[in-house]
């Protein structure tokens, strides 16, 4: 795993990293391999953070999975609607139905290209 930070010199290297994990500093994190299923963790970890990735990390892991999955549009678009609710007050069952759809594609432990 390649990790580049850019928090300051002069703070200590512990605190460098919460800073980073924060993400009150840039952080960029390179892994060699990822799979649909801890991917969709990591968003859900995200929102729960209100990132300000989370868009962007939710519509990129929508397309792969979308594209890996050779999902038809009707159901592209309710994989979607369930990602735009992973904020929402029925977060729990949200996040369960997508982790269904990873496994019902069969991704779970595929890594994402």
């Amino acid at each position: 795993m390649t990790m580049t930070s850019t928090p300051t010199a002069a703070a200590p290297p512990l605190s460098r990293g919460r800073a980073a994990f924060r993400g009150s500093s840039r952080l960029i994190c390179e892994h060699p391999f990822v799979m649909f299923a801890d991917a969709l963790l990591l968003l859900f970890e995200l929102a729960d953070r209100e990132d300000e990735r989370f868009q962007a990390a939710a519509a990129r892991w929508h397309a792969r999975f979308v594209l890996e999955a050779n999902l038809p549009l009707r159901e592209a678009e309710g994989v979607m609607t369930l990602l735009c609710r992973v904020r929402g007050a029925d977060r729990q069952v949200v996040r369960r139905r997508l982790l269904l759809s990873v496994e019902r594609a069969g991704l779970t432990t595929r890594e994402i290209s």
